[in-house]
């Protein structure tokens, strides 16, 4: 059936997913110019010894197949570029960020209401291995002050462990599952939180940190990827290494305790984002290379 249509570019994203392979041979098959948009900055990182070096062997056999044969490649962020380059460096490769447009959304009264009197922290991502959301708990679970709430936004395979811990833990009035939410509900319980944090171990370019800057939002988030492309270490943001939970605890504490740094932080990151992340820009790049 796709052969009905006189396709001019197949364009698959990120290496680590068997349909960029599909998007690379179908490509090749039928003699169309192949673009590949690359999101990730690291390898990918699993709950076990074994499984990661089994993603770091498809990375270096299938990824660096798909860097080197693609016509054109892109990467959203200069980190993107960067491991890029250690899989394959027989290339340039060029740096298009992404646009960020948030259509409208109402807030959410409801939860705004039911925490009105506490700061409310808010994760939102996949619930799988590699993003952090064990070390959000355990680093909440420090904090010495009781006026927050933790709002984890997302659904994955390891969902349930993280309940379990939620539970050992004795947070399950502190931490709340909300599960999958659609993109406009989710913006709006952006838009009423406090404090947005991303603990993830490997990032492209983060598209919850991006909302979050674009929302005025105070943000904590590890120091990986394209994330420090997007925030500027205590001027738009926070920023921490992965898995020092110790760490994270002290400055999701120092934010809670502080409102006007939520403020100025978060002011700073609206004011970062507006002008760098654009589809106006980023569509006229993508044109200029497809033309």
């Amino acid at each position: 059936k796709l052969n009905l249509f006189n396709y001019s570019w197949v364009i698959s994203s990120t290496r680590f997913f068997m349909t960029s392979v599909t998007a690379g041979i179908y490509a090749k098959k039928n003699k169309i110019k192949w673009l590949h948009i690359e999101h990730g900055s690291d390898f990918v990182k699993l709950n076990s010894k074994l499984k990661s070096l089994l993603a770091k062997m498809f990375d270096y056999s299938f990824g660096r197949w798909i860097l080197r044969e693609a016509d054109e490649v892109v990467t959203v962020s200069v980190a993107a570029a960067k491991f890029s380059k250690r899989l394959f460096s027989g290339r340039d490769y060029k740096v298009i960020y992404r646009g960020l447009e948030l259509n409208k959304f109402k807030d959410n009264q409801k939860i705004k209401n039911k925490y009105k009197n506490k700061v409310i922290i808010l994760y939102s991502g996949r619930l799988i291995d590699g993003k952090g959301v064990n070390d959000l708990i355990n680093a909440v679970d420090k904090v010495s002050s009781n006026n927050w709430i933790l709002l984890i936004a997302g659904d994955g395979s390891r969902k349930n462990d993280l309940k379990n811990q939620v539970l050992k833990l004795k947070l399950k009035n502190k931490v709340i599952f909300l599960g999958q939410i659609e993109r406009e509900k989710l913006l709006g319980i952006l838009n009423i939180s406090d404090i947005v944090v991303n603990p993830s171990y490997t990032e492209g370019l983060p598209t919850s940190v991006l909302e979050a800057a674009k929302c005025g939002k105070a943000i904590v988030a590890t120091n990986v990827g394209g994330t420090r492309e997007i925030i500027e270490n205590n001027i738009s943001g926070i920023l921490v290494r992965p898995k020092d939970i110790s760490i994270l605890s002290q400055k999701i504490e120092t934010l809670i305790m502080d409102s006007n740094l939520r403020k100025q932080l978060g002011q700073s990151a609206k004011e970062t984002v507006k002008n760098k992340f654009n589809w106006e820009t980023s569509i006229k790049d993508y044109l200029n290379i497809l033309k």
